[in-house]
């Protein structure tokens, strides 16, 4: 079932993305639009993202990415693989610009095959406002029977 985009996503905020993702929730994601093979969430940049010389510590962008992917992800399961353990598999991320306190950043996950038990996906994050690209990664996903996880 699609994601009923008439249910008021900005109301769920961190809490919503933490009941579908603790560690995502954590972080401060906020899920904005999830449909089949698509996902878009937001993140504002807070003192505690930052890393000792002032700058966006480079696992925020890598969990941006990797939770708007899984999102992307989640209906595109067969009703046979429900419940069955999955995850990141393989990753390979670029970051291209300094991010500092203060900025928002918009996080996009997109499937781009799926073969079997695996899914082949990319994601990239953006500054919202003027749209400069951040960062950029692909990704392999376990997601059904036979998957290595």
């Amino acid at each position: 079932m699609l994601c009923n985009m008439t249910e008021n996503l900005s109301q769920l905020g961190i809490k919503g993305e933490a009941a579908r993702s603790p560690f995502s929730g954590f972080i401060g994601n906020v899920l904005e639009e999830r449909r089949p093979g698509y996902s878009r969430l937001s993140l504002k940049i807070e003192a505690r993202h930052l890393d000792s010389s002032g700058r966006l510590h480079p696992g925020v962008l890598a969990t941006m990415m990797d939770s708007a992917l899984g999102a992307a992800l989640r209906d595109v399961r067969r009703k046979d693989e429900e419940g069955i353990p999955g995850g990141t598999v393989a990753m390979d991320m670029m970051v291209l610009q300094v991010v500092r306190e203060g900025e928002e950043l918009v996080a996009e996950g997109r499937l781009l095959r799926r073969h079997g038990a695996l899914a082949f996906g990319e994601a990239e994050v953006k500054k919202r406002g003027d749209g400069t690209l951040v960062a950029c990664a692909y990704f392999v996903f376990a997601i059904g029977r036979g998957s290595p996880r």
